[in-house]
């Protein structure tokens, strides 16, 4: 079983409660080999290496392989060849030429817990992918984008961001029931994935390539 998290290492992704909630996750999986798969620096804002190996969890957290990975730059997309990726990623290992949609199939749920944020591009990404979503619920634009593809994971607090923003911190264990209810729930992910495609297909990634055409030549003209 392979659980994504696609985001940058930064303080408001919420990473390590994901990462928390591992323990608990392979506990209830049982004999099932569980790999988390962060697509990510390992060490930025947070130093996410040492902390699994602190946990104990090191063989099972994954990075992308790439050497000297950029967050901003991501992975080749040519060149990807996912013969077999679902396979090796289940074992923990994924072939630096695979590209980000190939890493996004080989998820079995991707998991994305910002406390705050707009409409986060993963959301439409798993979601177009048919992998089913775990996410924050914001009680506003970021919920609003997952729509009914996805499970919401509701603030045990909410607080108030440096720039006035609502923050919406969410539990490990939360994550941790989602994440096994989705995994043991072949109704759910079902429902999970057709719902999400159709989610995704109202965002087309057509319409943001014509503004943002629409923008620069008004910008240059």
């Amino acid at each position: 079983m392979v659980i994504g998290v696609f985001g940058t290492n930064t303080e408001r992704k919420q990473i390590p409660r994901v990462l928390s909630a591992l323990p608990s996750i392979k506990d209830r999986l049982g004999p099932s080999r569980v790999v988390l798969y962060l697509h990510c620096r390992p060490t930025g804002y947070w130093r996410f290496a040492e902390m699994a190996d602190e946990m104990g969890l090191r063989e099972h957290v994954r990075f992308p392989t790439t050497s000297g990975f950029d967050e901003r730059r991501g992975v080749h997309t040519a060149e990807a060849d996912p013969t077999g990726a679902h396979q090796a990623a289940a074992v923990g290992a994924f072939p630096a030429s695979l590209s980000y949609v190939d890493r996004l199939n080989c998820c079995d749920v991707v998991v994305n817990v910002p406390h705050s944020g707009d409409i986060e591009q993963v959301i439409l990404e798993a979601q177009a992918c048919g992998v089913p979503l775990v996410h924050t619920d914001d009680e506003g634009i970021m919920a609003e984008a997952v729509g009914a593809g996805g499970v919401l994971l509701p603030a045990r607090d909410v607080g108030t961001g440096r720039c006035g923003e609502r923050i919406y911190h969410v539990a490990s264990a939360d994550v941790a029931d989602a994440v096994e209810s989705i995994l043991k729930d072949e109704a759910l992910r079902s429902g999970l994935r057709e719902a999400g495609m159709e989610n995704a297909s109202r965002d087309r990634w057509t319409a943001l390539r014509t503004g943002a055409c629409e923008l620069v030549e008004r910008c240059l003209s």
